[in-house]
């Protein structure tokens, strides 16, 4: 997948776009399809509470002979709202018949200290889980750590992630 993306702010909207080609090559069968992202930033809807809406891979899918493959095309919408050093958050995935959704909230310590938790749920996988974490920050280094807990059966169940981010 080759891609380019695009993003500017319009009258007080930040907009992004992405166009991306899509080249399969199987075995002695090539094909191309392209997809496109379409997102928007929403500041301050209502008092401080900010909106995010994204439509990603929506395009012409590649197809294979008479096999024609189908893009994985989502809508996603999020909420967030400051309150002091707090930041609530949740985020809608909608997805064919699918609907997933996460919230959570995060506290932030002198712009350098964040300690985080949120809930994950999947009703037509069966998942649902909890999440919690820090982050740190250091000069222009970004270190998180989170954990995911949850059912034995949950495949992230006992999971530790972490990354790291350098700001350039």
């Amino acid at each position: 997948v080759w891609g380019v993306s695009w993003g500017s702010n319009i009258k007080g909207y930040n907009v992004g776009v992405t166009a991306k080609v899509i080249q399969h090559d199987l075995y002695v069968q090539k094909t191309f399809g392209t997809s496109f992202d379409v997102a928007t930033y929403l500041p301050k809807v209502y008092k401080d509470l900010d909106v995010d809406v994204a439509l990603r891979n929506f395009g012409v899918a590649p197809t294979f002979g008479n096999f024609k493959t189908k893009l994985p095309t989502s809508l996603n919408v999020a909420l967030t709202y400051p309150f002091k050093q707090w930041m609530f958050y949740e985020q809608h995935n909608f997805f064919k018949k699918f609907h997933t959704w996460g919230s959570g909230v995060s506290y932030n310590y002198n712009n350098m200290l964040w300690g985080k938790a949120g809930y994950y749920v999947d009703k037509s996988h069966d998942l649902r889980y909890g999440t919690f974490g820090v982050s740190m920050k250091y000069d222009k280094y970004l270190l998180n750590m989170s954990y995911i807990y949850g059912k034995e059966d949950n495949p992230l169940t006992n999971t530790i992630r972490l990354t790291i981010n350098l700001e350039l």
